[in-house]
């Protein structure tokens, strides 16, 4: 993907406090950049690969109130961290600015188009319907980075899209998949059981480790008590 240097902040750094792993939610310690869509990654530029994808740690601090466009409250005892962003945006020439190369040979004889009109997948937010829960289960739909434990939640048309190979998607960056997700049951433990083995074998059959993490404590995510 290509990022015009008008839509990227490079050079950017964090002590810890406001970013962590997408996938892991771990606290990320070191350099990253942020786009013009509010997302953040690993490194200074998007050059230093692979990059990973971060989120923002809501708390009180300084920085991340600016970035939210929050007011900041006043600190008290025992508040975080105030993590404050270093030698921000660098300047660097258009054509260095992307995610990757490719091998000339290998774009020539491909039907890739990499283009700067890709557009980054949107994330999203299942909501359980009443027949859902009458059913007792929901499809969830997913990507995968390659080569990196990044994981977004998309809707059933995205997925589409990536599972196709959509030249006006980034697929050729993405592992799309979908899992069976429980969210009924007599037994809310016995449900994040369920969910939990599949989501390994999910990891072992595609190979898109990482993803039971990503999960981790919200494995009965969306559970309703059903019979007694």
């Amino acid at each position: 993907m290509y990022f015009p240097k008008s839509q990227i902040k490079t050079n950017l750094n964090t002590k810890g406090n406001l970013l962590r792993y997408l996938s892991t939610k771990e606290v990320y310690v070191g350099d990253y950049f942020e786009t013009s869509t509010n997302q953040y990654f690993t490194g200074k530029t998007p050059q230093d690969t692979p990059t990973v994808e971060l989120e923002l740690i809501p708390n009180n601090s300084i920085e991340y109130n600016k970035l939210t466009n929050q007011t900041t409250v006043a600190p008290g005892i025992g508040d975080p961290y105030v993590d404050e962003a270093e030698d921000a945006e660098k300047e660097i020439g258009e054509e260095e600015v992307s995610f990757f190369t490719l091998p000339p040979a290998y774009i020539n004889s491909s039907n890739i188009n990499i283009s700067k009109n890709t557009k980054v997948a949107t994330s999203f937010y299942p909501i359980p319907s009443p027949e859902d829960y009458k059913f007792g289960a929901i499809e969830r739909y997913f990507l995968k980075r390659i080569n990196s434990p990044s994981f977004k939640e998309i809707n059933k048309e995205t997925f589409l899209k990536y599972k196709s190979e959509d030249p006006n998607t980034q697929f050729y960056l993405y592992t799309p998949f979908r899992i069976t997700w429980q969210i009924t049951g007599k037994d809310r433990n016995k449900v994040a059981s369920i969910n939990f083995n599949s989501l390994k074998l999910k990891e072992s059959r595609i190979k898109v480790y990482g993803l039971s993490k990503y999960f981790k404590n919200n494995l009965d995510q969306f559970y309703k008590k059903v019979g007694s």
